[in-house]
């Protein structure tokens, strides 16, 4: 028996019962005029008359006949229950994203000095019901793939000082989605790397003493208020405008620290956007040394989008640190 024809069947005898006045005995439902099945098919579905009756909510009054309105009253508080039991086993989706912040690459500890500064003043100005981290929340520069400088921390006291550096962010932003990244999944990597399988290992939020409210995901969709919806990753690749035509949806990347833009395609349906978050990165530290011979500097700020429409907020250094203006 599946179930829509179980429920079809309760539902004809909740209305006969109502329709009679009483709970119906088999024989007194099967000869009623208006009833859709036979004694025999109920029966054939729950296996008696009684468990039919438990499932549909319905007892028998000690005696007599009782009120329609009892009946009625009595179906309804079953089909209450039904739709609560339904709505406990199906998710709820998340809310729209009003006003969402997406914070760029940091990688703690070696973040810029204002960092931490700068995002506590955003959430103060606009009080963000969304927030998204692009990834490399921490750098883990000690456990890298390539060289570690010797004069910057060993793996164990980095960790520490990303863990403190963070303690603060996690009071302005008790809940927060991150994308997982290059840097931010090292600990992951080097376990793989090494023949270490990944279910013995500290999940993300326990290595960095996270509150619960952080999560990571292999990639972000943000439901906008608008009705659109934006894909937040640590970035596919260095085209994030072919990127999001690929998707067919906007997409905001990190990753990059010398990108900050927004581009904008349409097609015959509708319009997009495809967006850098820049970096939130201290471009002078020993761990950011890589990068000292590429033109193109670190660029520095986070991303806006409200009303479903992106706004890039700058970070503006005066002699090496934030200005004190909020974009």
């Amino acid at each position: 028996m599946s179930k829509s024809d179980a429920h079809l069947i309760i539902t004809d005898v909740q209305r006969v019962a109502i329709e009679m006045g009483k709970v119906p005995f088999r024989d007194e439902y099967e000869a009623w005029p208006t009833a859709a099945f036979t004694k025999h098919a109920v029966i054939a579905a729950f296996g008696s008359w009684t468990t039919m009756l438990q499932a549909s909510g319905l007892q028998y009054a000690a005696k007599g006949k009782r009120d329609k309105q009892e009946i009625r009253k009595e179906v309804h508080q079953h089909l209450v229950k039904e739709v609560e039991a339904i709505r406990a086993r199906v998710a709820t989706p998340p809310p729209l994203a009003h006003n969402l912040l997406v914070i760029p690459d940091m990688h703690f500890p070696y973040q810029h000095p204002d960092t931490v500064t700068f995002l506590a003043a955003l959430q103060e100005k606009y009080k963000f019901d969304r927030v998204v981290c692009t990834g490399d929340e921490i750098d883990a520069h000690a456990m890298s793939f390539h060289d570690h400088d010797a004069d910057l921390p060993s793996a164990g006291h980095e960790l520490e000082a990303a863990i403190n550096g963070l303690q603060e962010l996690y009071k302005i932003f008790p809940k927060m989605d991150i994308a997982e990244s290059n840097h931010g999944s090292m600990f992951i990597r080097k376990a793989k790397h090494h023949g270490i399988p990944v279910n013995v290992l500290k999940s993300y939020r326990e290595i960095l003493q996270a509150p619960e409210g952080w999560n990571w995901h292999f990639e972000i969709k943000v439901q906008l208020s608008n009705g659109k919806s934006v894909l937040i990753h640590h970035a596919y690749s260095s085209n994030v405008l072919q990127a999001s035509k690929q998707r067919g949806m906007s997409c905001i990347f990190g990753h990059h620290h010398s990108m900050q833009s927004i581009q904008y395609w349409k097609n015959y349906d509708d319009w997009y956007f495809a967006a850098f978050a820049a970096s939130l990165v201290d471009e002078t530290s020993l761990a950011m040394a890589y990068g000292k011979n590429i033109m193109n500097r670190p660029l520095l700020g986070a991303l806006r989008v409200t009303g479903g429409i992106p706004h890039i907020l700058p970070m503006v250094l005066v002699n090496g640190r934030w200005c004190g203006i909020v974009p």
